[in-house]
C-alpha cells in the first residue's frame, strides 16, 4: 500500500515539476514576432541597456518568471548587457542580462504601462515618438510594418 501511495506522490510531483519547468522556460522571442501579449521589444541581444527612468526597483531574477528568486534589485540608470535571446512568460518579454558588476540573471522588459528596460541609445524611430510608451511603440511597428 505504501509503495502505491509513494508512486502516486512521485507521479504527481513529477508532473508538477514538468509544468513548473515549462512555465519558467517559456517561448523564445523572435525578432519579427515578439512575445504574445507583450509590447514590442526595444532591446536586442548584445546591446547595452539601462533600467528606465522612473523605475524604482527592477528585480534581477534567477529565471525568466515573476515567481522566481531575486538575485538583486536594479534601479533607474543601472546599465546592463543583453546576453541572450528573450524568453516569453506571463505576457512579458524577459531578457538574460549581465550587470556592470558581473551579476547575471533575467529581467522583464516592461508592460503595456511602461518599459522597465531601454536600449542605451534609442533607435531613431523610437526617439520620434512622444511620449515613448509601449503602446505607441507597438502601434507604430504594426502600422509601419517595422
Amino acid at each position: 500500500m505504501r509503495a502505491a501511495s509513494g508512486l502516486g506522490w512521485a507521479i504527481r510531483t513529477g508532473i508538477a515539476l514538468v509544468i513548473i519547468g515549462v512555465a519558467w522556460i517559456g517561448d523564445t522571442v523572435r525578432a519579427d514576432e515578439g512575445c504574445p501579449g507583450a509590447p514590442r521589444s526595444l532591446v536586442a541581444v548584445g546591446a547595452a541597456a539601462v533600467v528606465a527612468p522612473g523605475i524604482d526597483r527592477l528585480n534581477l531574477r534567477i529565471l525568466p518568471a515573476r515567481d522566481t528568486g531575486i538575485i538583486a534589485p536594479l534601479y533607474a540608470g543601472n546599465t546592463l548587457t543583453i546576453l541572450s535571446q528573450g524568453s516569453c512568460n506571463g505576457g512579458l518579454t524577459w531578457w538574460q542580462v549581465e550587470t556592470a558588476s558581473g551579476r547575471r540573471g533575467w529581467v522583464a522588459e516592461g508592460t503595456w504601462t511602461a518599459y522597465y528596460l531601454l536600449p542605451e541609445t534609442l533607435p531613431a524611430d523610437a526617439a520620434a515618438i512622444d511620449p515613448l510608451t509601449p503602446l505607441a511603440w507597438t502601434l507604430r511597428g504594426w502600422l509601419t510594418g517595422a
